[in-house]
């Protein structure tokens, strides 16, 4: 199941910021097909997708901007930043189903992240 929602994710990324194979930092991308090669990196390193290109960087603050009121992303619209995307799946479609995340997961989100308010208008 979380390989097909990655798929997902990928398609979605691809027809609205333009992302290639190279942002889906997973070696499962292979199991879809022969469209993709294998993913060379370290997944320990890397997040399920991983978005540095400037102008699809630009993009996605835009969409998290204009699209889902994300209030502090104006701060940082500017600035090139690199977006670290974990796909997590569950079997329930209430949002306050619980989910796992490994250590090295956790880890990865330490170092990269900070916070992300989203507006009291969503």
């Amino acid at each position: 199941m979380a390989f097909t929602d990655s798929y997902q994710v990928f398609e979605f990324l691809k027809s609205h910021f333009g992302v290639n194979e190279r942002c889906w930092t997973s070696a499962r991308r292979i199991e879809y097909g022969d469209d993709f090669e294998p993913f060379a990196g370290s997944e320990a390193e890397h997040s399920d997708f991983t978005i540095s290109d400037p102008n699809v960087s630009r993009a996605l603050t835009r969409y998290l901007l204009d699209e889902l009121n994300v209030e502090n992303v104006a701060q940082w619209s500017e600035r090139s930043v690199t977006y670290h995307i974990e796909v997590k799946t569950t079997v329930s479609h209430q949002s306050d189903t619980a989910f796992d995340m490994s250590n090295n997961q956790m880890d990865l989100v330490r170092e990269s992240s900070f916070a992300v308010v989203r507006s009291k208008h969503c």
